[in-house]
């Protein structure tokens, strides 16, 4: 499976966008796909990071976060992150 098989499969569409620069990307759940937007401005290298930062809010499901949970959401994943950058 690619990747695009792989986003296609978990109903994931990616798209690189023109944003204001403050903003790497962002997911959204319409309650049946996700949008990830990513910021066409930013290089390839942090794209993919910004890309993996939002897939992990979508396969831990922090779209059902209580109002006033974002800084934990971001923390559990930058730690996800930082386990794996350990791994690898």
């Amino acid at each position: 499976m690619n990747f695009e098989d792989f986003l296609r499969f978990h109903n994931i569409n990616l798209n690189y966008v023109n944003i204001p620069s403050a903003v790497r990307g962002f997911a959204y759940y319409n309650g049946c796909n996700y949008l990830v937007a990513i910021n066409s401005k930013y290089s390839r290298e942090q794209n993919i990071k910004t890309t993996a930062h939002e897939l992990i809010h979508i396969f831990k499901n922090h779209f059902f976060c209580q109002k006033g949970d974002e800084e934990e959401c971001e923390e559990e994943v930058e730690q996800i992150i930082r386990e794996l950058k350990n791994k690898f």
